[in-house]
């Protein structure tokens, strides 16, 4: 993760105080090249939703788009917002009541 929303987007995300450590097996460097969600999107069977970010320098929100387009029964929401805004604040809050109304309309009351 390099792009420059990168930094103070990770850092909002970790919790004050927090012990942990920002740390990955090395091993992991050898799977991350080849993976790629759009290879297996036409497997995913179940409902899906997928929320892409709009100015997401990580994901690119064409890739997110590509994806959804593989995925038979997927609903694409795009929200104008980075890569890290989702998980705090108000596109924290609208992404829950996102999740939430897909899970009700899909898995019912």
């Amino acid at each position: 993760m390099s792009t420059e929303e990168t930094w103070d987007g990770y850092q909002a995300i970790i919790p004050e105080g927090s012990k942990w450590e920002n740390m990955v097996m090395s091993r992991v460097f050898l799977t991350i090249p080849f993976y790629s969600p759009l290879f297996l999107a036409n497997k995913v069977k179940a409902p899906t939703l997928l929320i892409a970010a709009e100015e997401d320098s990580l994901v690119p929100v064409k890739a997110v788009k590509r994806t959804a387009a593989r995925i038979k029964n997927c609903e694409l929401t795009v929200l104008e917002c980075n890569h890290f805004a989702p998980y705090v604040g108000k596109y924290f809050e609208k992404i829950v009541a996102l999740e939430n109304e897909f899970l009700l309309r899909t898995l019912g009351n």
